[in-house]
């Protein structure tokens, strides 16, 4: 019985974190549209065919906590914008997955998706636009 409850639960995570994958890919703006990420991906593009140009020191380029790692993903899966963001996707829905597979384990079925649905929704960024 607990093989088929693990089984059940590991199915749930999997799905959860196709499903935030693909919703995250069908809302999120394009690189062109969103400047903030614009200059983030020229860097790393740069970098990644090992081009250094003398780049302005901003929060865009010294974030290496981010850029490193984006750096080998379009270094390893090429320069184009759709490889810059599918990292950014792989990273939110394997943390949401992750998130699901805590409160899962830590509440129920029903509290795990309600504590998902808060952090998908973020009420916050809502209620913050009222004001």
């Amino acid at each position: 019985m607990a093989s088929a409850e693990a089984t059940t639960k590991r199915r749930d995570v999997i799905l959860v974190a196709i499903l935030a994958f693909v919703s995250v890919a069908i809302a999120s703006a394009t690189i062109e549209d969103n400047g903030d990420i614009e200059y983030k991906w020229l860097a790393a593009k740069a970098w990644a065919s090992f081009d250094f140009p003398s780049l302005p020191a901003n929060h865009h380029n010294l974030r290496w906590g981010i850029n490193i790692p984006t750096t080998l993903f379009i270094f390893l899966f090429g320069d184009s914008p759709r490889s810059y963001l599918t990292l950014n996707f792989l990273v939110f829905s394997l943390g949401t997955a992750d998130l699901y597979q805590l409160a899962r384990s830590m509440t129920s079925a029903r509290t795990a998706v309600v504590i998902l649905a808060i952090w998908l929704l973020n009420p916050t960024v809502f209620w913050l636009a009222l004001i």
